[in-house]
């Protein structure tokens, strides 16, 4: 009882020393090992035991209420005092666990030991995996695609004998004949496979017909199973096109669609001499890589064809494509279906491409579609017009646009999404016109006529060019006019005066008229006619000596006149 006591107080005193120092004694219930790690086992049979061995660390004895396991196929026997037995303090108990599957796969439990230790429950992890007592791995085989009547490369099975004692096998099936086998285990009765042992099965599919092919390989045995694996596989013709049929969207005239592609596979053991492809309508033309007779495809190998769709005309078109070759289902065959629609606009061209007028001046532009067929439509009556600037040229519903101010626009002409436009570029006004007043003055011989000139612009104003004009007369002799305007009469006769402005000409007539002699003997009219004939002999004086002039300055003698 005193070395109880002297234990219990050490520990005491231990635990009083600064916390910088450890405790002096460890005060912890362990287990160990702290997990347990089966394996596998055969479903139903018992493992080995394994141990875990639980220590009371602490300085008093424990009391263990109960040690269990939270799954049956984890058991468990134990030499551990169970309550009200205590386990003395440093003192340890073993624990004996064995697993027994009850189902296959994984399987994780909890071995618990609960006490009144701090730390309770003290926890063992447990693993392990049910196995059956004779697998067959691979569970499933698919061989895929293989042509009719043509031999698979072999997949293997592995048989394995999971017991601890040696198995019979009885026999190695197939359900169906498409499937057969070749095996390295012993089927005599006399011969077994050896427990741990294991031995392969080489299957072999064979399609007799088209389409998918399931089988069970079956390995009949003595064991609690029977091992099966599914077998799965597609028998497929010697030669095949990737499609039975094509169908295009609806496509314009004149257009064609993206290509669509059709393989072609030789799943023959031999090569495939193909001797022609064909398309049995023009809408759906084709191109190939596909080699042709003498040339063949390989064995296991496939080619292309790219197939379009060009309609030559609209509503339903059909056609078929035809591959031709040696393959004993020949032709293969894929159906081609599209829709041809009209054709479509594509692009607007508006004419001209760049115009120039003045002010106030108009300009037609017209507008031409071209369409998905290369066809082409005049759209000038068709077409939306606008104008980018209609300060500058407006331009009406039928393509005709007026310059309205200086500068440049640009005249589109749009039918839905499709838009074409054209430059309009609109100067200053320019003259069109020139109108001479009066028109077809007469007036009498040495008198003068002022003439003017009115010209008419392009944006339908008006101008005084009078002094800016060229003046001129057809003939001197009976008029001469002077840059002002002014017409004076030389003789008695008519000539044309004209007023000229950069190409712009006008015209009128000038009358020159004489006196009426029968009044000679009226003083008054005696004298007006004296007055009369004295200038017009003054004004053909001076005309006289102006041309005198004019002809020494032309020859370079620059004399002036000589007056006669």
């Amino acid at each position: 009882m005193e070395s109880v006591i002297a234990r219990r107080l050490a520990v005491v005193l231990a635990c009083l020393v600064p916390s910088s120092l450890p405790c002096a004694v460890a005060q912890t219930v362990t287990v160990t090992p702290t997990s347990l790690s089966f394996g596998n086992q055969v479903q139903g049979t018992s493992s080995s035991v394994k141990k875990v061995t639980l220590k009371n660390g602490q300085s008093t004895a424990i009391t263990i209420s109960s040690i269990t396991s939270n799954l049956s196929d984890y058991t468990q026997t134990n030499n551990c005092p169970i309550s009200p037995a205590t386990l003395p303090a440093g003192s340890s108990c073993t624990i004996s666990v064995t697993f027994t599957p009850a189902t296959l796969g994984s399987l994780t439990g909890i071995l618990s030991v609960n006490d009144n230790a701090g730390n309770s429950p003290q926890n063992v992890v447990l693993s392990g995996t049910g196995i059956a007592a004779v697998t067959a791995t691979p569970s499933s085989i698919s061989f895929g695609n293989q042509p009719i009547g043509r031999k698979s490369s072999a997949s293997t099975v592995t048989v394995q004998n999971n017991q601890t004692k040696s198995l019979t096998i009885t026999s190695i099936t197939t359900n169906l004949a498409d499937y057969t086998t070749s095996t390295t285990c012993p089927l005599h009765s006399s011969k077994t496979l050896a427990a741990g042992s294991s031995c392969t099965i080489s299957v072999f599919f064979t399609p007799a017909v088209a389409g998918t092919r399931s089988g069970t390989l079956t390995i009949a045995d003595n064991a609690s199973v029977s091992p099966m694996v599914s077998l799965t596989g597609t028998g497929i013709v010697p030669a095949a096109v990737s499609t039975g049929s094509l169908t295009f969207a609806s496509q314009a005239l004149g257009t064609t669609s993206a290509a669509q592609e059709v393989t072609l596979t030789d799943n023959q053991s031999s090569s495939l001499k193909i001797t022609s492809i064909t398309s049995s309508a023009s809408d759906f033309p084709f191109t190939s890589n596909c080699p042709l007779s003498p040339s063949t495809l390989a064995a296991g190998a496939s080619c292309t064809a790219f197939v379009t769709f060009s309609p030559k005309s609209t509503g339903s078109r059909t056609g078929t494509l035809s591959f031709n070759d040696n393959a004993s289902n020949s032709p293969q065959a894929v159906f081609l279906t599209g829709t041809g629609t009209a054709a479509t606009l594509v692009s607007i061209a508006v004419s001209p491409q760049a115009a120039s007028v003045a002010l106030g001046k108009t300009q037609q532009f017209t507008a031409a579609g071209t369409y998905t067929d290369g066809s082409t439509q005049n759209l000038t009556n068709s077409v939306t017009w606008s104008s980018s600037a209609p300060a500058v040229a407006s331009v009406s519903s039928t393509g005709l646009a007026t310059g309205t101010g200086t500068g440049s626009a640009t005249i589109t002409a749009t039918l839905g999404p499709i838009t074409g436009s054209s430059t309009l570029s609109v100067a200053q006004p320019t003259l069109v016109s020139i109108a001479i007043t009066p028109v077809n003055p007469s007036f009498a011989l040495g008198t003068t006529q002022k003439l003017n000139a009115t010209g008419t612009f392009t944006d339908g104003s008006t101008l005084d060019l009078t002094t800016t004009v060229i003046w001129s007369t057809a003939n001197h002799g009976v008029a001469t006019v002077d840059s002002q305007g002014f017409a004076t009469s030389v003789t008695v006769g008519s000539t044309s005066v004209t007023a000229t402005s950069g190409s712009i000409t006008s015209s009128t007539t000038l009358n020159s008229i004489g006196f009426d002699c029968g009044h000679s003997g009226d003083s008054q009219h005696s004298s007006g006619y004296h007055t009369t004939v004295h200038r017009y002999r003054y004004v053909h004086r001076r005309e006289h000596a102006r041309r005198n002039q004019d002809r020494a300055v032309e020859f370079g003698h620059g004399h002036g006149s000589h007056d006669q």
